[in-house]
């Protein structure tokens, strides 16, 4: 989703520093524009500041 407060585009998968179940939850409003479709694992392989692509199916 969008993150207007931040400025920024995030992708939740797992849980949160807030979330109170096995959700994630948003720590301010987030504008959700997608899903994730596949398995969210493969994020975890992803590091701060490298560049993914966002495709609409």
């Amino acid at each position: 989703g969008y993150w207007p407060q931040g400025n920024g585009f995030c992708i939740f998968f797992g849980r949160t520093p807030i979330s109170t179940s096995d959700k994630p939850k948003a720590a301010s409003p987030v504008n959700v524009f997608g899903r994730i479709l596949e398995n969210p694992v493969m994020f975890r392989k992803i590091k701060n500041g490298e560049e993914i692509r966002i495709e609409k199916s």
